[in-house]
């Protein structure tokens, strides 16, 4: 009987053993599988586009110091920077650049800047040829609704060495005397649970911890705690005890900021001290170590006085263990850390965030790309964004003052940037108050035009490849005077002016700059209504275009975001650059897992565009959006105001040589605003373009090859001649080879300043006479 009791025992000893050895070398491979995939953590979550500062932007001392501490960049005063760090003197900031990866994979070096204020130069140590500044992209917000993880990770011998010695005092205190399991520990604390008759103190180790935090689940079953110590006892096989608690340190659950769970030392102190882990204080670091215990119930950010007792257990203890002196304990108590209200993983421009997030969900699927540490880069610039929320919060006030109020009814607002060229989206602001209405009026808001379709009317008459009729220009005469339009089937369309007033014969500059209706009807009658929708098609303004007479005055509806793509494409030369949310997202291997589409086209020649443009700097300067100058916005700037029936949408779409913007100010029902495109829409546009000009280049537009500036005399509106006074010519634009001749030898007629109409702020062109027998509307086009 006992030898078979003797056997039994062995049969099973034997067997047992045979189970957790292979148990143990299963775990173990699973370490060093994981261990080996593992590589430096990218939060998956939409970031800014990085920021480029070059010797053509004009930012004073006080914008670029917002910039880096934006970034949470560091102040100071010794020589040799680390990347992060930046140097103040009189008259320059030297800046230690962050490594970064680049939206289409390319990794970014540090580098050591400096930008010298009063001469404007900037010098690249590292590279002497770079003259330019260019910082790392901003996490907007962190992608999917899931908890994601954020984990800044740094070698052992980066951290401060009290930190560890702290920690382990408080979690392991044998934790160098152990192999991955502390049967000691494990006694001590079951008997000091019993005596409390509560779990007051728990017998897992540092490496148990790092075991469970890499591999397991959080469940509390026997079956856990088994394949816990096992993994422990993997892990204390494969590394040393350093390379273990750098893991560890690394690793460690912290606490929750938003949906972004906090993991390691380094991410805690900048979210808690908004500091590198290296500068932290042996106050901060115990209260870091006091954390560890239950990251939610000691949060520094929501209860300090917990965390502060916390923390001054562990300085108790360390002091007991002689791991701090009597005197560093005295002056760590005293220290009240303090807690930055941090930003960092908070929603940022969340009306461009869901615009993003809708537009890739059509290409791949979200919640598997959170799942594989997936980046989506995109064109945002934060200090563009930050200007177009200072100014919609500044200035909607005023409008509302000017607008008419409804009761329980919000006057809502849209703004968005485009740059030209690459089609980027720069600033998107969709409403007032996310929290309060997330409908987002930038994009999914469809509103009549109303006169910021005039652009694109006046384009065909001027560009011969989108008309069949006659080329137009700027002196072309066009009639404002009553018309009757005749519609096939339904009443006649009577057009009338803003103002209800009628001017007689104007030039087409005059028209577009005063924003006149009846002109625009008229020449729209001679190139017909489908050329016009057959423009507007080719600019992408709206997927359904009604082909009606109405139209040249805005009757179509379209979104903030389609209009001001339009518009960028005429600040582009003719050339759409289709607009791009996003620039290209990443997975967590750096694999490219969709582009944006690049492909521009060409719509209009740049002759023709640039004749408009010219035209549309006069809307500014002296036309319907003059506001725009009296707020003190002098960059150059061509636009259009827009005004819809009754008043109903207050537009201000314009562009300078690098951005385009566009603002929309309206109720969400249609109620009449009671304000017209440069009352509501064009003061936004100012104070926002204000804000946005020192980060952008001083640059003029650029005159084509093919655009003539021609002198012309205003009575004869043939080219001036040498004996013609100055007071009677203006400067136009024309392409070359539709400009007027010069006929130096006709009798001149000066304009009667007397006539009862509504003179022009500057001469135009009067219109010279014509035989009876010759039809006027043979003479609307050169």
């Amino acid at each position: 009987m006992l030898k078979k009791l003797f056997f039994l025992i062995l049969f099973v000893s034997i067997a047992g053993l045979t189970v957790l050895a292979v148990l143990f070398y299963a775990v173990k491979r699973d370490v060093s599988e994981h261990l080996a995939r593992a590589r430096m953590n990218h939060l998956s979550a939409i970031y800014s586009d990085y920021r480029l500062i070059n010797e053509q932007h004009s930012l004073s001392k006080e914008m670029l110091l917002n910039i880096l501490k934006r970034r949470n960049y560091k102040k100071r005063t010794f020589k040799d920077l680390n990347p992060g760090d930046y140097r103040v003197t009189d008259n320059s900031i030297t800046v230690m650049t962050r490594m970064f990866r680049h939206p289409r994979k390319t990794i970014r070096e540090p580098e050591l800047v400096t930008i010298d204020f009063e001469s404007g130069n900037i010098q690249n140590q590292m590279r002497p040829k770079s003259r330019e500044l260019v910082l790392e992209p901003l996490l907007l917000q962190p992608l999917g609704n899931a908890s994601q993880r954020a984990s800044d990770v740094i070698p052992l011998q980066s951290m401060p060495p009290t930190l560890a010695e702290l920690v382990i005092t408080i979690e392991d205190e044998r934790f160098f005397e152990h192999m991955g399991v502390d049967l000691i520990g494990i006694t001590r604390a079951m008997i000091t649970n019993l005596r409390a008759g509560r779990i007051v103190q728990g017998g897992s180790t540092i490496t148990q911890q790092l075991a469970k935090n890499l591999l397991l689940t959080p469940e509390r079953t026997l079956e856990r705690k088994i394949r816990e110590a096992i993994a422990a006892l993997a892990l204390e096989d494969l590394y040393s005890k350093n390379k273990i608690l750098e893991m560890y340190l690394n690793e460690v659950y912290l606490g929750q900021e938003g949906n972004v769970a906090i993991h390691g030392m380094a991410e805690a102190a900048k979210v808690f001290y908004g500091k590198p882990l290296k500068d932290i204080s042996i106050s901060e670091a115990a209260l870091l170590a006091g954390l560890i215990k239950a990251p939610s119930y000691y949060s520094p950010q929501r209860h300090l006085e917990r965390a502060l007792d916390r923390r001054n257990i562990v300085l108790k203890k360390a002091l007991d263990l002689k791991v701090i002196s009597s005197e560093q304990y005295a002056t760590a108590l005293k220290s009240k850390p303090t807690i930055i209200d941090s930003t960092y993983y908070k929603r940022k421009a969340p009306y461009f965030v869901g615009a993003v997030t809708a537009s890739i969900k059509e290409e791949i699927d979200l919640k598997a790309a959170a799942r594989a540490g997936a980046r989506i880069y995109t064109g945002l610039n934060m200090s563009l964004q930050e200007c177009a929320e200072q100014a919609v919060k500044k200035i909607m006030p005023e409008i509302r003052k000017k607008a008419r109020s409804y009761k329980g009814k919000q006057l809502e607002v849209g703004l968005v940037s485009i740059e030209p060229y690459s089609g980027l989206v720069r600033a998107w602001v969709g409403g007032n108050d996310f929290v309060q209405n997330q409908y987002d009026h930038a994009s999914q808001a469809k509103r009549q035009m109303g006169s910021t379709i005039k652009p694109f009317l006046y384009l065909t008459a001027l560009d011969k490849s989108l008309n069949d009729y006659k080329v137009a220009t700027p002196i072309t005469i066009l009639p404002d005077r009553p018309i009757k339009i005749e519609i096939r089937g339904s009443r006649d369309w009577i057009p009338e002016n803003y103002d209800r007033k009628y001017r007689g014969d104007v030039t087409l500059r005059y028209a577009l700059e005063k924003s006149l209706n009846v002109p625009a009807a008229y020449i729209t009658t001679r190139f017909g209504v489908p050329a016009l929708v057959n423009t507007l098609k080719k600019f992408k303004i709206a997927s359904s275009i009604p082909s009606v007479p109405s139209l040249a005055l805005g009757a179509v509806e379209a979104s903030l975001y389609d209009v001001t793509a339009a518009y960028s494409a005429l600040a582009n030369g003719g050339i759409y650059a289709p607009p791009r949310l996003f620039i290209s997202v990443v997975d967590g291997e750096d694999n490219i897992m969709s582009q944006s589409p690049t492909d521009d086209y060409v719509i209009s020649d740049p002759g023709a565009v640039y004749v408009l443009t010219n035209i549309m700097m006069g809307v500014i300067d002296r036309g319907t959006a003059r506001v725009i100058r009296r707020r003190g916005f002098k960059g150059a700037a061509a636009g259009k105001t827009g005004t819809s029936n009754d008043g109903r949408d207050s537009w201000f779409v314009g562009f300078t040589p690098e951005l385009t913007s566009g603002a929309w100010v309206g109720y969400d029902d249609n109620s009449p605003t009671g304000l017209t495109g440069g009352s509501g829409a064009g003061l936004l546009w100012a104070e926002y373009m204000n804000c946005a000009s020192p980060h952008l280049r001083n640059l003029n537009f650029v005159r084509p090859e093919n655009v003539r500036m021609v002198q012309i005399d205003v009575n004869t509106r043939f080219q001036a001649c040498a004996d013609t006074p100055k007071s009677q010519t203006v400067t136009e634009a024309f392409v070359k080879g539709t400009e007027p001749a010069m006929r130096c030898y006709e009798p001149r007629e000066y304009i009667d300043q007397d006539q009862d109409l509504d003179p022009p702020e500057t001469p135009q062109p009067r219109p010279r006479r014509r035989r009876r027998s010759e039809d006027f509307w043979d003479s609307l086009f050169n």
